[in-house]
């Protein structure tokens, strides 16, 4: 059901925004115990900032489902607009705040530690 919600707001989102060119991406979800939830958009091409954010807000309100033992890391890849580049990573691309964690050989160990300091990232 979550899942669902998040499918519907990420289109009503996108339908209320001017178009604008093709984007492609992934919406990236995390889920901690205590019904937390924080999104992130993932693209190929970068989208203006205040059309992103609203993307990110609307998503934000989805009520999300309680976890045990979390968190819990999905993607939902999307195509709007007609679509464009695919962003990096596929089929699980990062989201582009997460690229300050990676180090500078882009090496990626998703561990707890990792996420617990990607959840204090906007």
């Amino acid at each position: 059901d979550y899942i669902k919600d998040l499918r519907a707001r990420a289109s009503n989102a996108f339908m209320e925004l001017p178009a604008q060119e093709g984007v492609s991406g992934a919406v990236v979800v995390m889920v901690k115990p205590g019904r937390q939830a924080r999104v992130w958009l993932a693209t190929g091409a970068p989208m203006e900032p205040e059309m992103q954010a609203a993307i990110e807000k609307a998503l934000a309100e989805a009520p999300p489902p309680e976890v045990v033992g979390g968190p819990v890391v999905f993607g939902l890849l999307f195509s709007a607009w007609g679509g464009g580049t695919p962003p990096a990573g596929l089929p699980m691309p990062t989201p582009e705040a997460w690229n300050a964690l990676s180090g500078d050989a882009g090496d990626w160990v998703m561990d707890d530690r990792f996420y617990e300091e990607a959840w204090g990232l906007r």
